[in-house]
């Protein structure tokens, strides 16, 4: 009898896991369609330039792609989502999107699409002025492709690679590749291609002098474009076209078309284009002698470059590549956790259906159960981990978080001096190491004086005293921190000179002041200050010296009592004219001012 029920049950359970497998099954093929569905709807979104419309679509197949455990078809939404970000000249997202895409691509060693991850890269290098790298990352693309006969990919490298020499001036190698691509284009009878590399063969012939052929090269692109919808391609020939005019000293011809690529380019929100032809409108008016017009052009031009090819731009992306997995997963995995497991619980509660053993129901009940209360517990942890427990209480129990204003609050900034040294004598692998143990470390000492670190930016450190919990002490707080930073990083140095090698020496800037504190983002959860209180402290910081802690005279006036300071006078700041400055050297008190 004991046998028999054994057998039963055995039977039983067999039903069960087989249900339970053909029922999962059945959810991953709907999930995967429902995937390319919304693929599909976001790049219809995207050539609309509905950008926060496409960007939800595919935060949404990012999301079920993570929890269908597909790696080809994750890294297919992260690509997408890399080229929409392109597309609005977000080039440090894009390149991360494109980073974690060509992991998962990698892991699968599929030629074609690495090609096309390594292309899409080097474009953002491309778009980022930096033609070295840029021409390392087609070099890879186009060694992918030589197990492959994909020639529209083929021709998208070729054509990328006319561009890039294209930046450097050197055109008639930028004629050969975009000759070579548009042969591609023709048989596989892409008007859209042929109109793009049309436009470039003209841009190459307008830098030979060749004026009339260039003449005739871009309006059969512009044509083309026009006839086949292509939006963005009639946003690069009329800039061209104006440009022409420009150089053929035709300046109300130059303003009429350099108009039409604004007009275009604003509705396309492209970014870089707008730019482009403000510059462009920006020197016709000038030549027309309309001033004031071309004033306003060039602030428009000179504020878009900033925003996306600045320093702290162009710093961010290189570093990047560099801590791409010392940084991102615990933000990124986070609230991604939190998510996919909202959907997880759904697939379990559809799945029992499948089981209709009593018996069965209860044990695989409290499996779950338990399943279910350790996800609960982790995604606790993890959300902990990137917010303060006042705002990630509020958001759980509220489904959001209010920014809030916060009168009195001390910044830190700090930045290592001796980075650049660094990343050129280490490897990536060990330059992360270096920063993770430095940065461990800070956040120990953030830890023990109560102070909320915000984030950290390559190689910079951001926290800040007096917020989420107001606390009088904020001051004193910060620049006891900053000083202790400043001992570990003196000591790490000292120890590794030991050892023969190279260490970081460490600014520290400190400001107090009011902020807004807040959460930003709608894929991941950040929770950030903002204010003129954090641009000065960032200042202190950049005019500070290497292992001494810089703050500003608000700060001073709330800390003068309790440290030694040493007056610097005014210095000049950029923005903000000549500031009063202290460096902070010593506590004058033996009490302690941590917290426990």
């Amino acid at each position: 009898m004991f046998g028999r029920n054994s057998i039963f049950l055995s039977l039983l359970v067999l039903f069960a896991v087989q249900s339970h497998a053909q029922t999962k099954q059945g959810v991953e093929k709907l999930d995967s369609l429902r995937i390319v569905e919304l693929m599909n709807q976001a790049e219809a979104s995207k050539l609309q330039s509905r950008y926060i419309e496409s960007t939800n679509r595919l935060d949404s197949a990012n999301v079920l792609a993570k929890s269908l455990k597909n790696p080809l078809l994750e890294a297919d939404v992260l690509t997408q989502l890399g080229v929409l970000s392109i597309y609005q000249s977000n080039h440090a997202v894009a390149l991360d999107y494109l980073l974690q895409g060509m992991r998962l691509r990698q892991l699968e060693k599929d030629s074609a699409l690495l090609s096309e991850s390594f292309n899409l890269i080097a474009t953002v290098h491309l778009y980022q002025k930096n033609p070295v790298r840029a021409a390392g990352y087609y070099s890879s693309a186009l060694s992918f492709l030589s197990s492959t006969n994909n020639q529209r990919q083929r021709g998208l490298i070729l054509n990328n690679l006319g561009s890039l020499y294209e930046d450097i001036n050197l055109l008639d190698t930028a004629l050969y590749y975009h000759n070579r691509s548009i042969e591609i284009w023709e048989n596989e009878q892409d008007s859209a291609w042929i109109a793009v590399s049309l436009w470039h063969i003209g841009n190459c012939y307008k830098g030979k002098g060749e004026i009339d052929k260039a003449q005739d090269a871009l309006q059969k692109a512009y044509k083309m474009a026009i006839e086949h919808g292509s939006r963005l391609n009639a946003i690069f020939a009329t800039h061209a076209l104006g440009l022409m005019e420009l150089q053929k000293n035709n300046y109300s011809q130059a303003r009429n078309w350099c108009s039409l690529s604004n007009k275009l380019a604003r509705e396309e929100n492209h970014l870089i284009s707008v730019k482009e032809a403000s510059e462009c409108l920006a020197e016709a008016y000038e030549q027309m002698g309309n001033h004031e017009k071309a004033l306003s052009f060039y602030k428009v031009a000179s504020d878009i470059k900033d925003s996306i090819f600045g320093h702290e731009k162009t710093k961010q992306l290189t570093e990047l590549e560099l801590n791409f997995q010392f940084e991102k997963e615990q933000l990124a995995d986070s609230l991604e956790f939190v998510r996919t497991s909202l959907i997880q619980e759904k697939k379990i509660s559809n799945q029992r259906i499948g089981l209709f053993s009593t018996g069965v129901i209860t044990a695989i009940m409290i499996l779950l159960a338990f399943v279910v209360y350790q996800g609960k517990q982790r995604s606790e942890k993890l959300l902990l981990n990137i917010l303060p427990k006042e705002v990630a209480t509020e958001l759980k129990n509220t489904g959001k978080a209010k920014a809030r204003r916060f009168d009195n609050v001390t910044v830190i900034f700090t930045d290592f001096k001796g980075f650049t040294q660094m990343s050129e004598n280490l490897s990536a692998e060990s330059l992360v190491a270096e920063i993770n143990l430095c940065f461990s470390e800070f956040d120990s000492i953030m830890t023990k004086y109560g102070i909320e670190k915000i984030k950290t930016i390559g190689d910079a450190y951001m926290a800040v005293a007096g917020l989420p919990i107001q606390n009088e002490k904020h001051a004193q707080l910060a620049v006891s921190a900053a000083l202790e930073m400043v001992e570990f990083m003196k000591t790490r140095k000292a120890t590794l000179e030991k050892q023969e090698k190279l260490g970081f020496e460490m600014r520290a800037g400190i400001h107090s002041g009011d902020v807004v504190a807040g959460i930003v983002g709608t894929k991941k959860f950040q929770y950030d200050i903002w204010g003129d209180t954090v641009n000065t402290a960032a200042r202190m910081e950049s005019t500070g010296e290497v292992s001494r802690v810089n703050i500003s005279s608000a700060t001073y006036e709330l800390v003068k009592d309790e440290f030694q300071c040493t007056p610097r006078g005014q210095l000049k700041v950029k923005g903000k004219g000549m500031v009063e400055m202290f460096f902070a050297d010593a506590v004058n008190q033996t009490e302690s001012t941590s917290v426990s």
